[in-house]
């Protein structure tokens, strides 16, 4: 990824970079991963840990420091060739996902500003402008919003105007 980030830079010119998806979709169980949780935790990864458990809890914090150390790294990453760039990791998990996402503080962390896509009705959309701005190390956020009803998956029902309006109303109201 490293190489990626450094190409980039150096054909092209950003005003920001925009880093989508930080989280886990599902838990890896790759060599790197297995040997990563033995060296922190001194023995192998469960592989089926039942909630609300001792080895859930302990997995689950292992995926949200690994998460925060790989933005780190992606972050570091882009600082290291423009240090002035501003750099955002899609932020909506923290709040949309689940904690088996692993979308957390340390992702916010690594972000110059926070924002996230977002798709809930308006009650999720203020909280999440709310969130955001707290979240934020600088402002403003960034507030995404799909013109689809409900979720990207439903991409043939589109918002009406006046619901369009009113979710950008209410992340301008937030932002002051």
């Amino acid at each position: 990824m490293g190489g990626q980030i450094d190409e980039m830079l150096a054909y092209f010119d950003f005003d920001a970079f925009f880093f989508d998806m930080p989280f886990w979709p599902h838990t890896c169980y790759c060599e790197h991963c297995r040997a990563l949780y033995r060296d922190r935790y001194g023995h192998d990864m469960p592989q089926e840990p039942v909630p609300h458990t001792e080895e859930y809890t302990e997995l689950t914090q292992f995926k949200y420091e690994t998460m925060a150390d790989f933005v780190h790294f992606v972050t570091c990453r882009v600082k290291a060739c423009r240090p002035d760039m501003p750099v955002e990791h899609n932020f909506a998990n923290s709040i949309a996902g689940n904690a088996s996402l692993a979308c957390g503080e340390g992702v916010a962390a690594q972000c110059d500003y926070v924002g996230g896509d977002l798709y809930g009705n308006l009650y999720n959309h203020s909280f999440a402008c709310k969130y955001f701005m707290v979240a934020s190390r600088h402002q403003p956020f960034e507030q995404m919003f799909s013109r689809c009803k409900h979720a990207l998956a439903s991409h043939t029902l589109t918002k009406t105007p006046d619901e369009m309006k009113t979710a950008m109303a209410i992340t301008m109201a937030r932002r002051w």
